[in-house]
């Protein structure tokens, strides 16, 4: 049996929202499944898993500008309730995950010091398009 290489990597990718690009702007990005499972007890004491389809969220954080009128932040508020097509490449030269996201705003604010960040948690639609 062969041993599989696993070609692991600090993430250094891109992120379009639209046709808008947002690296610049964001610290960390997480597309995270929660897959529904139920187990199936039989009178006989046997025990079947099954699984639903996964809902996914897309989860990031970023530093807040609120002086450029086409910043991250900026977009979360004004589209707040609006699907956009994401397009998540979290390994430059990888594949990318295309998703339909709910824009929802991050939060404003932080502390002295140190730069404004806010985490936001975008629900998605369906599955992932991996390409």
């Amino acid at each position: 049996m062969p041993e599989i290489v696993n070609a692991a990597f600090f993430p250094a990718g891109t992120i379009l929202i639209g046709t808008d690009g947002y690296k610049a702007a964001i610290e960390s990005a997480t597309l995270t499944p929660t897959t529904p499972t139920e187990k199936f007890r039989d009178v006989g004491g046997g025990i079947q898993t099954v699984s639903g389809a996964p809902e996914w969220d897309l989860t990031i954080t970023l530093a807040q500008d609120l002086k450029t009128a086409s910043s991250l932040s900026q977009y979360l508020i004004t589209e707040q309730g609006k699907k956009k097509i994401v397009v998540f490449t979290p390994q430059t030269g990888g594949k990318g995950f295309t998703i339909t996201a709910l824009i929802i705003a991050a939060g404003v604010g932080g502390a002295a010091n140190a730069v404004a960040k806010s985490s936001v948690t975008l629900p998605c639609d369906g599955q992932p398009v991996i390409a």
